[in-house]
């Protein structure tokens, strides 16, 4: 495993993060608890010192779930949570708050869920463009410091936020954003790419999450078929992706598997398509951490041995990037 310095915050984190969602949807539905257990302390087993959840996910259960799976180790691992969904007072559809009085409850019920405080990173989920544009935000960002709930604070962006790149921009403008999160892969090369390269020059943290673009890039999925297609566009980023996303994803893919497939047979027999997609990454942007999923332990050793692979060649890189065609509205 490889480490790197997150920003400017001083916190060495695995190039490999662990996400942990919960078990009633998303990616480890189905899994028992005892399972997903097992997966976070093989992920330590394996060097992964960087573990993110929300508190939204599950209501609450995916941060007892990993409080309880590293217990014991909390002090030696960095454990990032999200806040700003509200499912205390709407629990059927938590709508997003970032007022302070919400965001410090929030984060003391984070902190008493996880069995640490302060927490080492607490972002903020998903705020809007106009909610990043008024101090108010970034006035409760400070509150959580002061009171000793988040060591360091960050901003994870919503991948189906329209105004993406600006909403970046904004974030990346106040010192409270030490750290920035979006997604980014081979199938969602821009705005992430800008970001990053901007973030970086800000020295701010940089965090890639979603790297398999939802199943399609380490082919956890292999249908365009439309029911197929449809029931995953439900579950990618909060149900938010646009009807035809998941079938435009596929036949892009596969354009993009044919070139490595014409010239660069060497890769595939070097490295699996997850394996492909992480060595994409930190071949093509300055990232930190890469936020993965991963169901089973055989999974997850895959993607943690694509760090010690070497970047992608070059003109690989250049054939995917100029691969990459934004879907159109």
């Amino acid at each position: 495993m490889r480490y790197e310095t997150l920003g400017q915050t001083g916190l060495r984190v695995s190039v490999i993060a662990y996400g942990v969602y919960g078990l009633k949807s998303g990616p480890y539905q189905g899994l028992t608890k005892r399972e997903l257990v097992s997966l976070i302390r093989e992920a330590r087993r394996l060097g992964v010192n960087f573990f993110e959840t929300a508190d939204v996910y599950d209501r609450g259960e995916a941060e007892r779930i990993l409080g309880e799976a590293l217990q014991g180790e909390l002090d030696e691992v960095v454990v990032a949570t999200k806040i700003g969904y509200d499912f205390y007072g709407s629990p059927e559809r938590p709508r997003r708050r970032f007022d302070p009085e919400y965001l410090l409850m929030a984060a003391e019920r984070s902190c008493e869920r996880i069995g640490k405080c302060p927490i080492d990173l607490v972002y903020m989920h998903n705020p809007p463009l106009e909610v990043l544009r008024e101090p108010t935000i970034y006035e409760a960002m400070d509150a959580l410091r002061e009171e000793n709930l988040a060591k360091h604070l960050g901003v994870s962006l919503d991948p189906s936020d329209p105004q993406l790149l600006e909403s970046a921009r904004e974030a990346l403008k106040r010192r409270q954003t030490e750290v920035i999160e979006f997604a980014y892969s081979m199938l969602e090369q821009e705005p992430g790419r800008t970001i990053a390269y901007e973030a970086e020059a800000r020295g701010r943290g940089v965090v890639v999450m979603l790297p398999f673009a939802g199943g399609v890039l380490d082919e956890s999925l292999s249908s365009a078929e439309e029911g197929e297609a449809r029931q995953w566009e439900e579950w990618y980023a909060g149900g938010k992706r646009r009807r035809g996303w998941y079938r435009w994803a596929f036949v892009t893919y596969q354009f993009m598997r044919q070139q490595i497939l014409s010239e660069f047979t060497e890769v595939l027999e070097q490295s699996t398509p997850a394996q492909i997609a992480i060595r994409f990454i930190l071949s093509t942007i300055p990232v930190d951490s890469i936020v993965v999923a991963a169901r089973t332990r055989e999974k997850l050793r895959e993607i943690v041995e694509a760090v010690e692979q070497p970047r992608l060649p070059e003109k690989l890189v250049e054939r995917l990037r100029a691969a990459y065609k934004p879907m159109q509205a």
